[in-house]
């Protein structure tokens, strides 16, 4: 069995412009950067987003989210999700329930009551998006969440596609942190999904630092699908060099355009498991 291993990189160490820092695992790997550029908006933190990966026996999880407000949402968030959530979606032999939407559903609404809790005391609001994806190799599915704005790509031999630019639309931006929901309200506020693994290379996220209007590069799928097999060629682990060049590739998005941002990217390498 892969013996455990977990990673987070937070943008409170991470603040010069244009460095990219980075955290691997096996099949996971994780970049953050404050971004190539200073960002031109009201902000409270030079850098609001984090990214977070485990790795189990049973289990590939990844994680990023872009802080508003300050970098302590961010935080919170995925050091919730890593300590209460981490160990049974990638360690078990079966996950807690059945029901994926229903799982990451009540771990969403979790770590929303926790920055609803820290926000009372902090002063200012506070709040997230969060996005993850999780791969269960021997049931031959993988799984993901987004709650906001930050993205979710699914990398085949076609391509990259983000499946966050589907159907699924919704009025404004929701963060962990607004507001309480029920699960059925924050249910219709996510973008939820199962995939079999069958045919699936990888997975990636990123923060809109990758994507925005003015901010970020053109066309972010055909960013990420680049990187993508940049990291085939690399010698380096294949899923650290792909978060890396993404990460890179937003920076020099914003050198060129009016606003920089922070910008966070996650990878899970599947080559070889989704054949």
């Amino acid at each position: 069995m892969t013996p455990p291993a977990r990673a987070a990189l937070w943008g409170r160490d991470q603040q010069k412009l244009g460095e990219v820092g980075g955290a691997t695992g096996t099949r996971c790997a994780v970049a953050l950067s404050a971004g190539g550029a200073k960002k031109t908006y009201a902000h409270v933190d030079p850098n609001e987003d984090a990214a977070a990966f485990a790795e189990g026996a049973y289990g590939l999880l990844v994680a990023v989210a872009d802080g508003h407000g300050g970098c302590e949402a961010s935080e919170l968030a995925l050091r919730e999700l890593l300590a209460r959530y981490a160990a049974d979606w990638t360690e078990a032999p079966r996950l807690p329930e059945a029901n994926w939407e229903e799982t990451v559903c009540r771990a969403l609404g979790d770590l929303n009551d926790a920055v609803l809790r820290n926000a009372t005391g902090s002063g200012h609001p506070c709040r997230t998006t969060l996005a993850l994806a999780l791969a269960r190799p021997a049931e031959g599915r993988w799984l993901c969440a987004s709650l906001g704005d930050s993205h979710v790509f699914e990398i085949t031999s076609a391509g990259a596609r983000d499946l966050t630019l589907s159907d699924f639309a919704i009025e404004s931006t929701p963060f962990l942190g607004s507001r309480r929901w029920d699960q059925p309200a924050l249910q219709a506020r996510c973008f939820l999904s199962e995939r079999p693994l069958t045919g699936t290379l990888a997975v990636a996220l990123a923060t809109d630092g990758l994507s925005e209007f003015s901010v970020g590069v053109e066309d972010p799928e055909a960013c990420v699908a680049e990187a993508f097999h940049s990291g085939c060629d690399a010698s380096e682990t294949p899923a650290a060099a792909t978060a890396h060049i993404i990460v890179n590739h937003a920076c020099e998005a914003h050198r060129h355009n009016p606003s920089g941002d922070n910008v966070a990217a996650a990878v899970i390498w599947l080559v070889d498991i989704g054949v």
